[in-house]
């Protein structure tokens, strides 16, 4: 029987705008956390496989997709210059289709998923959407479904544009520290189903509009028993979990 995996790209928002709400340093907080969730929980670690990426004004691969039971620690966040989103999607088209393809043949892999956190506005919001839409292309059997959590109401519109399967905005009010003081909603929302992080009151559900094409899916999440069509692929949610599959 193929084992099943289950890929999770984290892209974290490293741009100096964040570095004074404290977000940089909760992060790295709970890095540790996260780690311990899911290395010790046998359930999930044997499926998800993580990795992460940081942006600003270039995107870094700082950890390939790997099972955390196999990690001793998650590297550390670093503030720096810039927020653009373009390297972004370059960098994700280039490592998602090389990890699926590294898993060959004896792995049953679900489409995978990305998990952008984004601070504002991108400074290359002129030229982000070409890449956007290759990464995101019917054609191209790689693309992931895309959640995306801004952590202000300066960024709902980027937030729109690019959630493919969620789109969140944080409540008006709330802090970061309260909002996200670990990444184990991450874990939560990621094997549980998106309907957990939406029934949060940390956060706001901002619904992006129809796309005519076709090409990405709108982002409302499901809850129940349900099959929805995101893109042209088909994903069957079974008790609040979403797979997609190749």
């Amino acid at each position: 029987m193929a084992e099943r995996l289950r890929p999770l790209y984290l892209v974290i928002d490293e741009s100096d705008s964040v570095e004074s709400t404290g977000w940089v340093e909760v992060m790295n907080n709970s890095f540790p956390e996260l780690h311990a969730n899911i290395a010790s929980d046998p359930l999930v670690s044997d499926t998800v496989r993580l990795g992460l990426v940081a942006f600003s004004e270039s995107a870094e691969e700082l950890m390939t997709l790997s099972n955390l039971a196999d990690v001793v620690a998650l590297p550390s966040l670093q503030a720096r210059r810039g927020r653009k989103l373009a390297p972004v999607f370059e960098l994700l088209e280039e490592v998602i289709k090389r990890d699926v393809e590294d898993f060959g043949p004896n792995h049953k892999v679900g489409r995978p998923q990305v998990f952008l956190v984004i601070s504002g506005e991108p400074d290359d919001s002129d030229v982000w959407r070409p890449a956007f839409d290759q990464l995101m292309d019917k054609r191209n059997r790689f693309r992931p479904d895309i959640v995306v959590l801004g952590l202000n109401d300066s960024c709902e519109e980027i937030v729109r544009q690019v959630g493919t399967i969620g789109a969140f905005c944080l409540t008006p009010g709330m802090s970061l520290l309260d909002a996200f003081g670990s990444l184990g909603e991450i874990l939560s929302v990621y094997s549980w189903g998106f309907d957990s992080l939406s029934g949060s009151s940390s956060f706001r559900l901002v619904v992006p509009p129809n796309n005519s094409d076709g090409g990405v899916g709108i982002a409302v999440p499901v809850v129940g028993s349900a099959k929805t069509e995101i893109g042209s692929a088909e994903s069957t949610n079974q008790g609040g979990h979403v797979t997609t599959e190749y």
